[in-house]
């Protein structure tokens, strides 16, 4: 038989525990059905992502988080410490820690796209997991102090016990310092053909540790983000026109009149050629074994493949001329006298 003056008396009691728990858990079911809604509707109607970013942190309010708040507000209504439930405590500090870290990392990824819009986010993403650690560490050091254990000594060896690992993870941490310096001074980004020392690649990821890089040959060359950004990199990837210099040898006895006309007659065949512009064609030297000319000019692409098929079809235009013009090519030629 339930008692029903025993019932009563407990609701007399403890009204004010009930009073403020459906206070504040109405409160939630209120703000989480009608304002999060409405502010759905606005943020739907504006350009900017800021107010996106607030209503997703807001809807990551769960329903064990309102139970919790809702539960710690009434017992805070009658003075009742929440110490004193140790399984009560664990599980109110576990939920709360929980909706915090919902919440920043939420945070956290509308702050790494809006950072790295253009740019490679791999790096924060470990950034993420860190701080997810780092909320959780706090929470349960909470828990443990609540608990009532010592948190002074807990958080003097874990001080100790962090220097050590800093230092034996030296180089781990240099690499991982290294990738936020690539994410915002942006010396290459993926996509990019990158030459550092003897390797050269495109760039498929920049990690937290390594970057990796496709070389022309098709193996994956993975690289430490430390040695990366304290060496040269050459980017040419940032390439907009490329450079090309020839030098082209011609035979001892081409006359004058085919020397003059050479250097208009090259300027038109290059620039004939798509995305090919002529700078300049000197006669340089005299060779141990050719009358020595310098070709410059720039092909107006940054892509390899562009650049290799218009020296291509300059150089193939340039063999037919000399073809033509009965100019030949000179080669090394070495001629020994010899006295009798």
């Amino acid at each position: 038989m339930i008692n029903t003056q025993e019932i009563q008396a407990f609701l007399t009691d403890n009204y004010q525990f009930f009073l403020w728990f459906g206070i504040i858990f109405l409160a939630f079911y209120l703000f989480k059905s009608l304002i999060i809604m409405r502010l759905v509707k606005m943020s739907k109607s504006t350009t900017n992502t800021i107010d996106d970013a607030i209503v997703a942190v807001l809807r990551t309010i769960s329903l064990p988080f309102a139970l919790a708040i809702s539960v710690l507000a009434g017992l805070w209504a009658i003075n009742i410490s929440v110490m004193g439930s140790v399984a009560f405590l664990v599980v109110c500090v576990l939920i709360i820690t929980y909706q915090i870290s919902r919440a920043l990392t939420v945070l956290l990824d509308y702050g790494i796209k809006k950072l790295a819009e253009n740019g490679n986010v791999a790096a924060f993403e470990g950034l993420k997991t860190i701080i997810r650690i780092l909320i959780w560490v706090g929470g349960l050091t909470f828990l443990v102090g609540a608990l009532g254990y010592n948190i002074t000594s807990m958080v003097a060896g874990l001080g100790i016990g962090g220097i050590a690992i800093a230092l034996a993870a030296q180089s781990m941490l240099s690499d991982i310092f290294s990738s936020f310096s690539i994410f915002f001074d942006k010396p290459f980004k993926v996509g990019d053909t990158i030459i550092n020392g003897t390797h050269e690649g495109t760039v498929e990821r920049i990690g937290l540790k390594t970057t990796r890089i496709r070389s022309p040959r098709g193996e994956e060359i993975v690289i430490s983000n430390q040695a990366l950004t304290s060496a040269v990199v050459q980017n040419l990837g940032t390439i907009e026109r490329r450079r090309a210099v020839d030098s082209i040898g011609l035979a001892y006895d081409t006359t004058k009149n085919k020397l003059e006309k050479l250097q208009s007659d090259i300027e038109s065949i290059v620039n004939e050629i798509e995305l090919a512009e002529f700078d300049r064609l000197f006669f340089k030297n005299f060779g141990s074994s050719a009358l020595e000319w310098e070709l410059v000019y720039y092909i107006n692409s940054g892509g390899y493949l562009e650049y290799l098929s218009a020296r291509h079809e300059i150089n193939m235009a340039l063999k037919q001329y000399f073809e033509t013009q009965n100019i030949e090519l000179a080669y090394p030629t070495q001629t020994i006298h010899v006295k009798k």
